[in-house]
C-alpha cells in the first residue's frame, strides 16, 4: 500500500535538521544563555570596530542564527517570551544592512564604483538570503494556523490570505490546541512587517541601480 507523500519541507526545516543534533540535548534556556553571550560579545566587538562583515562577526552571526532558528523553530512559546525573532532580525541581518546604508549614504557620486558593489551586495547577497528565511518562516506558521496564501489568476490580481479555521469545518473541528494557533499567527504577523521592511529597501535601492545605470 502506498505511503502518503510527505509535506513540503521548507528552508527552516532544512536548517534546523542541521542542528537539531546538536541542540538536541541543551534545554531553550541553556541555547538562550548561549545566544546572550554571543550577542553581548557581537556588541563589544562592533564598538571596537563597526564593520559587520569581519570574519569574527561573520562566525557569531552564523552561531546566533542556528540558535535562533532553532529556538523559533522547537520552541515558540519560550520564543516569542524572549524576543528571539527580533533578535534574529536584530543581529544577523540588520546590523549588515544599516552598515551598507550607511555607507551609501556618503558615497555622494552616484557613479562610484565602490557604491555600486555595495548595492550589488545589499541587492544580490544580504536582502535575498534575508527575504528567503523570512518567506519560509511566514509559510511555516501560516501552515500552522491554518491561514493558506492565495495567488489568484491573472497574476497582475493581488494575493490575499484565507482563513480556514473559518471556511473548512473540518479543519476547525480537528484543530483544538488555539494557543500555539494564536503564537503562530502572532509570529507571521511579525514575520510579514520585516518582509515589507525588506521589500522596501530592495525597491529603493534596486530602483537607484536602474536610475544610475541608465545616465
Amino acid at each position: 500500500k502506498d505511503q502518503p507523500a510527505a509535506p513540503p519541507r521548507s528552508a527552516i526545516d532544512e536548517v534546523v535538521d542541521d542542528i537539531e543534533i546538536v541542540e538536541e540535548e541543551k534545554s531553550e534556556a541553556s541555547v538562550w544563555c548561549e545566544c546572550c553571550s554571543l550577542q553581548s560579545a557581537m556588541k563589544k566587538a562592533l564598538k571596537t570596530n563597526n564593520d559587520p562583515f569581519r570574519d569574527e562577526i561573520d562566525v557569531m552571526q552564523q552561531q546566533l542564527r542556528a540558535h535562533y532558528l532553532y529556538l523559533l523553530q522547537q520552541h515558540l512559546e519560550f520564543s516569542h517570551d524572549k524576543d528571539v525573532l527580533v533578535n534574529l532580525w536584530k543581529f544577523v541581518f540588520y546590523k549588515k544592512i544599516e552598515f551598507i546604508r550607511k555607507q551609501l549614504r556618503h558615497k555622494h557620486s552616484e557613479h562610484s564604483a565602490q557604491r555600486t558593489q555595495l548595492v550589488h551586495r545589499l541587492t544580490h547577497d544580504i536582502i535575498p538570503d534575508a527575504k528567503q528565511l523570512y518567506h519560509a518562516m511566514l509559510e511555516k506558521h501560516l501552515q500552522r494556523t491554518h491561514v493558506s496564501l492565495h495567488h489568484p489568476s491573472p497574476p497582475s490580481s493581488p494575493s490575499y490570505f484565507v482563513d480556514e479555521l473559518i471556511t473548512n469545518t473540518t479543519t476547525a473541528t480537528t484543530t483544538t490546541n488555539l494557543s500555539e494557533i494564536q503564537l503562530s499567527l502572532q509570529m507571521a504577523h511579525k514575520t510579514l512587517i520585516y518582509i515589507g521592511d525588506l521589500e522596501r529597501y530592495q525597491e529603493t535601492y534596486a530602483s537607484t541601480t536602474a536610475t544610475t545605470a541608465s545616465t
